[in-house]
């Protein structure tokens, strides 16, 4: 790790009250692109919870598990072998400002050819298996086609969205979104009667729902570069950067799914559909800090070479705060409302989920915070900081499991993910505060400068309007 930098008094004071017209500055593009963001993904909540519920009851517990691991499988081959190439792609456009067209080129080759040999590789290790997941390795065949189908096309997906993120096309982003919350279900109503079984026809309409969605990218970020082009310079490049990443990605997919594996192997796959519920309900509270998110990190890497680091820093500081103050209630609500909210939503049959949801909703917190905080990170140059943050969390959730879900059960599985996602958000703000010497204070809570720029904000945005009307004929 890189020895702290401790500012002189200058300089804090500097940190302490930065330029308003530069935070207010970064806080409006922001509040533009979240409240959009917001807007889309309030309607989709809608869509995702109308989707969990469908996909849910109609496949049961027992199914629901299996299409979990669909859901999963694939993402950690994608997280370990994509090489940071997608993180590194972001780096490039948001920061570099690199061709948007030869990273777009570059990103589809680099799907093709990767997504292939990561595929072979899921193919070489298939048999393995057997041996890990025999209590439920009969039902887990049915998906082993969907796996390797669904491997390169998720590595694809993933590199299109770094590429809109790089664009700062949030709008599109969040169109993606509501696809990828509605098509799976328009599709799969269509197969289902055609194939008669629900588990194969969600399973096909994951998978044709994602060549969706590379389609509509690839075709929004071609039009926006005016035509596509290689680059094996920027290639390396991209590599090189995401390299140091990557790891974090990884050891990041692994913290938040290696217990979906772990279930398979020491639980009936009922319950590890139960689990699947109850991680599927407690995620969809990430909508609020995932619209601001979205945006956040390339606004946040684009600020990274601004010779203003205080207003950077204040603007990051501020983000958190409003997140954490806005979540936690919310988060506490959902708690006890639990029970209630899985009778409406999926029934008696997943009522078992109950306390793994609610021991989950902590961790929804700490994950938030993490999400927003690593970005800093990445802005600071410091991607291998944030790996070995997520590796020591992996060796963590992986020893804990192990004991947890013998023990506990599904429970077991949600408290360890609650303490490593809050073991990551801790470790990251540290590592940060030793770096800037910024006080936790000014990290996590509101203070009353705070509210003066809330009000500053809002009063902006509703003269804003009025002008607007004003304008009108």
């Amino acid at each position: 790790m890189t020895d702290p930098v401790h500012p002189h008094s200058s300089t804090a004071e500097t940190a302490a009250e930065p330029p308003s017209s530069g935070l207010d500055a970064a806080l409006k593009r922001l509040t533009g692109f979240a409240f959009i963001t917001l807007l889309t993904t309030v309607a989709n909540l809608g869509v995702r919870i109308g989707k969990n519920v469908l996909i849910t009851r109609a496949l049961g517990p027992e199914a629901r598990g299996i299409f979990g691991l669909l859901n999963t499988i694939p993402g950690l081959f994608v997280s370990f072998g994509n090489l940071g190439f997608g993180l590194g792609s972001l780096y490039l456009g948001a920061t570099k400002k690199e061709p948007l067209g030869t990273l777009v080129g570059n990103a589809m080759a680099y799907a093709v050819l990767q997504g292939t040999v990561l595929a072979c590789l899921a193919l070489a290790l298939h048999s393995l298996g057997a041996g890990f997941m025999a209590n439920n390795w009969e039902a887990i065949q049915a998906i082993s086609l969907f796996i390797f189908l669904g491997i390169p096309l998720t590595l694809g997906m993933h590199l299109c969205e770094d590429l809109l993120m790089a664009a700062s096309d949030i709008r599109y982003l969040n169109l993606i979104s509501v696809v990828n919350s509605a098509a799976p279900v328009v599709v799969m109503l269509v197969l289902w009667p055609l194939l008669g079984d629900a588990l194969a026809a969600a399973c096909w309409a994951w998978v044709l729902s994602l060549l969706l969605m590379i389609g509509m990218c690839v075709r929004r970020l071609s039009r926006q570069a005016g035509g596509l082009g290689v680059s094996l310079s920027l290639a390396r490049q991209a590599i090189g950067y995401g390299l140091r990443g990557n790891v974090s990605q990884f050891a990041g997919a692994v913290t938040r799914r290696v217990d979906m594996l772990l279930l398979a192997h020491f639980l009936p796959v009922q319950e590890l559909g139960q689990y699947a519920a109850a991680v599927s309900l407690a995620e969809v509270l990430l909508f609020l800090p995932d619209a601001v998110a979205l945006p956040f990190m390339p606004l946040r890497m684009a600020m990274a070479d601004d010779d203003d680091q205080a207003t950077a820093r204040a603007f990051s500081a501020t983000i958190i705060k409003y997140t954490v103050a806005v979540l936690a209630p919310m988060l506490l609500l959902a708690g006890l409302l639990a029970k209630p909210m899985i009778l409406v939503l999926y029934g008696r049959d997943f009522l078992p989920c109950l306390s793994a949801m609610v021991l989950l909703l902590p961790g929804i917190l700490s994950l938030a915070v993490y999400q927003l905080i690593k970005a800093d990170l990445y802005s600071l140059n410091r991607p291998g900081l944030t790996s070995w943050i997520s590796v020591w969390s992996m060796f963590l959730n992986v020893g804990l499991n192990l004991i947890a879900i013998p023990w506990l059960g599904i429970a077991g599985a949600a408290i360890t993910s609650s303490i490593c996602y809050t073991f990551s958000a801790a470790a990251c703000l540290v590592c940060f505060f030793r770096i800037t010497g910024a006080s936790p204070a000014s990290m996590l809570l509101l203070s009353r400068s705070d509210f003066t720029v809330i009000r500053r904000q809002l009063g902006q945005a509703v003269r804003a309007k009025l002008r607007g009307k004003k304008e009108r004929p």
